[in-house]
């Protein structure tokens, strides 16, 4: 689990030693000149992080080189330095105490996979070609970024980027597969019965939502699940029985809860106008799963009751949260840059920048333990310059800062709710009902 001392190790090792040998091994640093692997990444990561809006003439001033120079080093070779390096971080473990939470107790892990996308400029195409657009130069180029985040440790076990065209179902087939005793949660675009049946073979748990257009098999007979739901009568608002998923008939069980008619209001004009936007039109099948919340899992009914089982998935929101931090704290999805090669440089340091930021919010915990992580992620990313400091003194430095970084993140204190109960309170407490 993570220290104060096995994170500053874990820091000097990527930004000095790796990052130079790195540099040699992809022939970014060929002889010995002003920048260095070291200095580099040390330079982009923490400046970036620190201000994600920061331009070449802060960076460039930092390694002692024009901004012209600076910008000159943005090229294949230090894309993939940069990848290496992102790689590199990945495999360092570091993981939080998982909190004790009730209604996760039965499983080993429990991980959140979801995709988000990145646009770049259009001459970037030819390497991460993106979906198109009615404009030339709008979604021309994009990068997609798969990430498995397992949720009890806050360890990130996955990032691996792709086109921008590339389906969520082919991304998350790159993902090591879930070890036995672990919960996946997953949304609608990883839909897999193939996945779902090896996983129910290997002992691995899953929920997951439902396409409209799947069928489910129950007393015998095979139908759509949108005709199941629709069939029900008034007063029907918990559903929770066995079936046969898909044409595979994958056995799990249906778990569907009647929405509120505002909820289901809602819903529909938002499918009518992604619809619309995609010059598409909206289903009947669609419309009726717009008045139910509808998830398959092969969890037994005595490990989670229905109402458990929605306060679990709903767990798998934290990963939005996490992208969301990634781009509007982080600054992933924007830059000053207008070339492909600056801002694939920038997308990839700052990526590399955010899991040093998730390494430092694990010294107060992971993501379910209920602190706000707009405001730890502020006292990570006032603290980047003085890690960059510490890196390039003395070991006690660097450990120094970051004691202080963690008595900052224990000060603060989990927020208290008075309408909606909190997703870690509610998963530490096995009193909910159906």
């Amino acid at each position: 689990m993570i220290t104060v001392s096995n994170l500053a190790a874990s820091l000097r090792a990527l930004f000095t030693t790796s990052a130079d040998a790195l540099a040699l091994e992809t022939t970014f640093v060929k002889r010995t000149r002003i920048i260095t692997g070291a200095n580099f990444t040390q330079a982009l990561v923490f400046g970036w992080l620190e201000n994600p809006d920061a331009t070449l003439e802060d960076l460039a001033m930092q390694l002692g080189v024009t901004p012209q120079a600076l910008h000159d080093r943005f090229n294949p070779t230090a894309h993939t330095f940069l990848q290496r390096i992102l790689a590199q971080a990945l495999r360092t473990a570091l993981r939080a105490t998982p909190p004790v939470l009730t209604l996760l107790q039965s499983f080993t892990r429990v991980y959140a996979d979801d995709c988000t996308t990145i646009s770049l400029p259009a001459d970037a195409a030819t390497r991460w070609p993106g979906c198109g657009g009615h404009a030339p130069d709008v979604g021309a180029a994009a990068l997609k970024a798969f990430t498995r985040w397992e949720l009890t440790t806050g360890a990130i076990e996955s990032l691996n980027l792709f086109s921008g065209r590339t389906p969520d179902l082919t991304a998350a087939q790159s993902a090591l597969e879930p070890e036995p005793g672990s919960l996946v949660l997953a949304d609608m675009g990883f839909f897999d019965l193939a996945r779902f049946r090896t996983w129910t073979s290997t002992k691995v748990s899953w929920i997951t939502r439902i396409p409209a257009q799947v069928t489910l098999t129950c007393d015998g007979r095979t139908q759509g699940v949108a005709t199941y739901l629709g069939a029900r009568p008034e007063g029907t608002d918990t559903i929770d029985i066995p079936i046969l998923l898909g044409g595979l008939g994958v056995p799990c069980r249906l778990v569907a809860r009647r929405c509120p008619e505002a909820v289901r209001v809602r819903r529909e004009a938002k499918q009518r106008e992604t619809a619309s936007r995609k010059q598409r039109r909206v289903s009947a099948d669609q419309l009726v799963l717009c008045g139910w919340t509808v998830y398959a899992t092969n969890v037994p009914a005595a490990v989670l009751n229905p109402v458990e089982m929605w306060m679990v998935a709903r767990v798998r929101w934290q990963v939005e949260l996490l992208f969301k931090g990634w781009k509007s704290q982080g600054g992933v999805a924007r830059s000053q840059g207008r070339t492909g090669d600056r801002v694939e440089c920038e997308v990839l340091a700052k990526l590399v920048g955010q899991i040093v930021c998730q390494w430092g919010l694990l010294l107060r915990g992971g993501p379910l333990v209920g602190v706000n992580q707009v405001a730890a992620r502020r006292f990570v990313q006032r603290r980047a310059r003085l890690i960059r400091f510490g890196l390039g003194n003395e070991d006690a430095l660097l450990v120094t800062v970051l004691t202080e970084l963690e008595r900052e993140l224990q000060r603060l204190k989990i927020p208290k709710r008075k309408q909606r109960v909190s997703t870690s309170k509610s998963l530490s407490h096995n009193h909910l009902t159906t």
